[in-house]
């Protein structure tokens, strides 16, 4: 069953529809790189590049086809799993590839004002530099992380958490209003276990989160739609 709710048309797609777009979106990947090679050439030509730490990343990923899904909205790992590649200075050799969860709202200001040598308040501030995981001092950052989007079009905020093994939905109201996926046995989130009573420890635990963090932003339509489920969590 598609994903994609009625506000975009994709439900309307046929097959030359989805190659049109996946072909249209890797011709604009292409582009990035060929940009992004332009400034590192810059960097190279004048003695910079050795001395310079690098980020690549995205504030977004697309739908990319998975549940037929088009755009960027839904909290779906295409959507929200976005490139993240980190050019170290100072001539540090090696590869340290890694699946720490990383958020790229705050880490990113972390990470940089780190290799400034910057001091951040952490009690004001929550980012956390990769700098020990990029020379391999560190295996992770977090233990989970939290995502919000808006439909626009829709008009529906919605909230994710994330875990290494589990993430946790949440949008305003919808048919699939809560979702729940094993992102290490169900990669391609296609089974919701929101119901599943064998994980239902764990929803109460993702329920837990994600109000103590409403609370911590003071985002009041994230407050009154998590309340709601902490109360039921109570009663049953």
């Amino acid at each position: 069953r598609s994903a994609a709710p009625r506000i975009h048309d994709t439900y309307t797609w046929d097959e030359n529809d989805w190659r049109g777009y996946l072909y249209a979106y890797y011709r604009l990947v292409e582009r990035a790189d060929r940009e992004l090679g332009r400034l590192l050439d810059v960097l190279k030509k004048h003695g910079l590049y050795d001395s310079s730490v690098i980020l690549f990343c995205s504030d977004h990923g697309d739908g990319a086809a998975a549940h037929q899904w088009n755009q960027k909205w839904c909290l779906y790992e295409e959507s929200i799993n976005v490139p993240l590649i980190v050019k170290a200075p100072g001539g540090l050799r090696g590869t340290v590839n890694t699946e720490a969860l990383t958020n790229i709202g705050t880490d990113i200001y972390s990470t940089f004002c780190d290799y400034a040598g910057v001091r951040t308040d952490p009690e004001r501030y929550i980012g956390r530099s990769l700098k020990p995981v990029i020379e391999g001092k560190r295996t992770k950052l977090h233990d989970k992380v939290f995502v919000e989007t808006y439909l626009s079009s829709a008009q529906i905020h919605g909230w994710a958490i994330e875990t290494p093994r589990y993430k946790y939905v949440m949008y305003q109201w919808g048919r699939n209003k809560e979702a729940l996926y094993d992102l290490v046995n169900d990669p391609g989130e296609m089974v919701n276990l929101i119901d599943d009573p064998a994980r239902r420890e764990v929803v109460k635990k993702m329920h837990k989160d994600l109000l103590d963090w409403g609370n911590y932003i003071k985002n009041p339509k994230l407050l009154k739609n998590i309340r709601q489920m902490v109360e039921y969590d109570s009663k049953y």
